[in-house]
């Protein structure tokens, strides 16, 4: 049951995998957009085995509406995130909710196929970013001239060689941006930022578009937006950067809150203070009814960039 819409390649890879292959394909009444309690229902009803959704912005309604009616989800073998990030609250959440599901939570791209993936059950010890690279995954140098081995200190250049596709329709720079050639091989390199930690496994920064530069210090917004999110008060949040005079960017906050919480920007800078450097703590904030996101589920940091422009500050 894939729960995104069809033109994200969470819902259409794994529908047309599904219909291959003899499977049932399971839609959920309501598909223009997220309705938990119709989710819930179908899965009940549909005795769904394996769930397909995009990170926070599908898992944490489910979880409301799921702790708040009583359904019958006990079918479920497999909760399947990726496109966007989900943090290690939520994945706790998910695992005493369905304690007999395996939790798989996946990293990738068009351009490159499935690259990354994490597989938790309950008991194990969550992390919100670090994965299980996939046959054919690597991290580039920062330059993209070579991998980087093992235990790296260094951030480099999420990548992938093998079977990739030839490159963007009529876009030859485009084309040539993404795919390089790097020792010897043929890679695709979509743009995530991140490390190769000593035991092989990939640590997965963000995307480099949406870094902030602050002070000459490289943000990784999904990192921030983690962190405010296990804020108990919050609900969602997206973080930019926001011009700064002095820093060249300041780290920014779009927060929504959970309804009947009020904006207390003491209690979440101090929750951030706790929990990340110091020169990652937003150092504004902007409060809204609901954070824009796009039709997949993902961040959508042009909405927030518009917001923060539009929106006085507080």
């Amino acid at each position: 049951m894939p729960l995104a819409p069809f033109m994200h390649g969470a819902s259409y890879w794994v529908a047309l995998g599904s219909l291959v292959t003899g499977d049932t394909l399971v839609i959920q009444s309501e598909v223009s957009r997220l309705v938990p309690s119709d989710v819930w229902r179908t899965v009940e009803t549909e005795k769904v085995r394996a769930m397909i959704v995009v990170g926070e912005a599908f898992l944490r309604p489910l979880c409301d509406e799921f702790e708040g009616s009583p359904y019958d989800a006990s079918s479920l073998q497999r909760i399947v995130t990726g496109g966007a990030a989900t943090s290690t609250l939520t994945k706790q959440r998910i695992l005493r909710l369905f304690p007999k599901a395996l939790l798989i939570d996946t990293g990738g791209a068009s351009e490159s196929g499935r690259q990354l993936m994490q597989v938790n059950r309950l008991g194990d010890s969550v992390k919100s970013n670090v994965f299980r690279p996939e046959t054919g995954t690597c991290v580039l140098a920062e330059d993209k001239s070579r991998r980087l081995e093992p235990g790296h200190e260094g951030i480099g250049w999420l990548a992938r060689f093998g079977p990739l596709p030839l490159g963007y329709l009529h876009d030859e720079a485009k084309t040539k941006a993404t795919f390089v050639e790097a020792a010897g091989e043929r890679m695709s390199v979509p743009g995530d930022r991140a490390r190769l930690l000593a035991d092989g496994s990939v640590e997965l920064l963000g995307r480099e578009s949406a870094t902030i530069n602050t002070g000459g210090e490289k943000v990784f917004p999904e990192e921030v937006e983690g962190t405010l999110k296990a804020h108990p008060d919050v609900f969602d949040a997206v973080v930019v950067g926001v011009e700064d005079s002095r820093f060249g960017q300041r780290v920014s906050a779009v927060v929504q809150l959970r309804t009947g919480r009020v904006p207390d920007v003491a209690s979440l800078d101090a929750h951030a203070r706790e929990r990340l450097a110091g020169y990652k703590v937003p150092r504004s904030f902007w409060f809204t009814e609901k954070v824009g996101r796009t039709p997949s589920g993902k961040p959508d940091y042009g909405w927030a960039h518009r917001f923060v422009k539009d929106h006085p500050e507080g």
